[in-house]
């Protein structure tokens, strides 16, 4: 029988007497098979590019995340936007982690009109709204 115990670094690194480690190898007959996955670190970063059409791409990127599900829309003047958008899907990192992005082709009069956001809904999440674009 396989069990997996998942501790805290408190449980590893501060515990008082015995080290975890030996506890743990000796509650197991001296195999340790240990597996941690922390949340991972959400980072989100949006950027702006003119193309060569005259258009403009908003980029929303999310990467370092974990769990996987993930949630990446567009907000635009608070309303959801049902147009077309271009989507990496979810992607996974090497460090078990994972990476999506989002971009949002508009025209330039769009862009000074309107307000834009990505909204990113993600469990690691307080916050899931980044705004990004000019004020109409």
């Amino acid at each position: 029988m396989l069990r997996v115990y998942h501790l805290t670094n408190h449980q590893i690194w501060g515990g008082e007497g015995i080290s975890p480690w030996v506890a743990l190898a000796e509650t197991l007959g001296g195999f340790c098979f240990l597996f941690s996955m922390e949340h991972g670190h959400l980072q989100v970063s949006v950027s702006r590019r003119d193309t060569p059409d005259g258009s403009v791409t908003l980029s929303c990127c999310a990467r370092g995340f974990y769990p996987r599900p993930i949630h990446v829309s567009w907000v635009r003047d608070g309303e959801d936007i049902l147009a077309e958008k271009d989507s990496s899907g979810i992607l996974s990192n090497a460090d078990s982690t994972y990476y999506m992005q989002s971009s949002l082709e508009i025209s330039p009069q769009q862009e000074d009109r309107h307000r834009y956001a990505c909204r990113v809904e993600h469990s690691s999440l307080g916050e899931p709204t980044l705004v990004w674009g000019k004020g109409g």
